[in-house]
């Protein structure tokens, strides 16, 4: 059964034990665990300097982008800056891009989410809503309500609600249920009930497998797949199949 990774990280903290600081590393790690390809970020752009984050990311993916498809952080307080690298980032493989509004403090909405909204429309890239600061990082604690918030302003793309855990169980149902454009990224949800619940609920077609490997191993949240008590069907649509409609390729 094909497996698409939802959440790669490339970076590595001081203080943590592991961390994936090169595509080959992230390459022999998904070998291993029979992850064919995965939407990946730069853990700087994720918490500290996204400009500086997305050039290391795209060092490191250059002649990988087949299998470590880049999603550049984009901070809506840099007044427009990021908009003149979009071209370039198009060019560089560019497959999603990824907004972080509780670690950066900005809006979802307004005039800079319409125009990063306008930007993801021309490239035809879906976005990938962060809920809570990485894992393994000084927890920041965003809302659902972000997610949601920028699905519902811009309901012509697809839009992935990244991170989200127990805590806000209510809340991602809630969105789910009121945004049929967002997805979700299942690998902040430790037990496989959740999984087999939002299945049952019928959204079986918008969940997608993520591990967070880099910050996390990427077994523990595939096994939550694997062992659940969805059919074969539903397994490939989590593991694979939504990802590649995410994407636009389904």
């Amino acid at each position: 059964m094909s497996v698409f990774d939802a959440n790669l990280i490339l970076g590595r903290l001081g203080w943590r034990p592991i961390g994936v600081e090169s595509a080959a590393e992230m390459l022999r790690a998904m070998d291993r665990f029979g992850i064919e390809r995965g939407l990946v970020s730069h853990l700087t752009a994720c918490i500290h300097e996204p400009d500086a984050g997305n050039r290391s990311l795209f060092d490191a993916v250059a002649g990988h982008a087949d299998r470590l498809h880049p999603v550049p952080v984009v901070d809506l307080n840099d007044g427009g800056n990021w908009v003149q690298l979009a071209p370039r980032w198009a060019e560089q493989g560019t497959r999603a891009v990824r907004l972080a509004p509780a670690f950066f403090r900005h809006p979802v909405t307004g005039p800079a989410a319409e125009s990063l909204a306008g930007v993801a429309r021309e490239q035809g890239w879906p976005v990938v809503v962060s809920l809570n600061s990485v894992r393994g990082v000084p927890w920041v604690s965003g809302s659902v309500a972000h997610a949601q918030g920028f699905a519902q302003s811009f309901p012509d793309l697809r839009v992935l609600a990244l991170g989200g855990n127990r805590s806000q169980w209510h809340e991602v149902r809630a969105a789910l249920s009121l945004c049929p454009n967002l997805y979700l990224d299942l690998s902040g949800f430790e037990t496989g009930l959740a999984l087999e619940q939002l299945a049952a609920e019928g959204y079986t077609r918008r969940l997608m497998h993520g591990s967070n490997h880099g910050m996390s191993y990427a077994n523990v949240c595939l096994e939550r797949v694997r062992c659940s008590g969805l059919d074969d069907s539903q397994k490939q649509a989590v593991l694979w199949d939504n990802a590649l409609r995410f994407l636009g390729e389904g």
